[in-house]
């Protein structure tokens, strides 16, 4: 049972990534109840893996990544069905700076620097915010789901600023870069080290 164990958070990932697209499918169709149903599962699936590997001591780089691609295969599906969408338009309009400024972000750390997951604060927030949004722009009155769509798009902003601020704090903190920097200064001439 043990060895089970640790194959489960894994597996409930990937059945969020394979889940992404009939969720988008079923946004599209306007199968509110059965989108609801994947909305839940997202959510849901989304603590649960990340606990059950924290708490059975199966995590690993492979989960954090299969976790990070689930995320955004779902919210990217869904956000591109939005645009397709007559009356979501307005939404998706609302979320493209957060957007392109978090594929900016992403696109930086995970193919730049090969970093393939993410801390879980703050990107746990938006994406709680986000799944809130869903439903409401599925069963909520105009103004509670702009109410909320606003929030989302602020956290989107914010967090993706901190996740890149806490990039270059990292890199600061190590001084690698300033001393590698120093150094190729130095060699041009470009500083000049004054004697005591």
């Amino acid at each position: 049972m043990i060895k089970i164990k640790k194959y489960i958070p894994n597996a409930i990932s990937s059945a969020r990534l394979i889940s992404a697209i009939p969720a988008a499918i079923y946004f599209w169709l306007g199968a509110n109840n059965l989108f609801l149903g994947f909305i839940i599962f997202q959510a849901v699936g989304d603590r649960l893996d990340g606990y059950l590997a924290r708490r059975w001591n199966g995590a690993s780089p492979k989960g954090k990544m299969l976790d990070t691609v689930a995320d955004l295969t779902f919210f990217i599906g869904v956000y591109f069905v939005m645009f397709l969408k007559p009356g979501s338009i307005s939404f998706a309009l609302l979320y493209l700076p957060g957007v392109i400024w978090g594929t900016v972000v992403l696109t930086k750390r995970m193919i730049v620097e090969k970093k393939l997951f993410f801390p879980r604060r703050p990107i746990d927030h938006v994406s709680y915010i986000l799944y809130f949004v869903l439903v409401s722009l599925l069963y909520w009155p105009f103004a509670v789901t702009f109410t909320l769509a606003v929030a989302g798009a602020v956290l989107i902003l914010i967090s993706s600023y901190m996740l890149m601020r806490n990039n270059l704090l990292n890199i600061y903190s190590s001084g690698d870069i300033i001393k590698k920097w120093l150094t190729v200064a130095k060699n041009r001439n470009l500083i000049r080290i004054m004697p005591k």
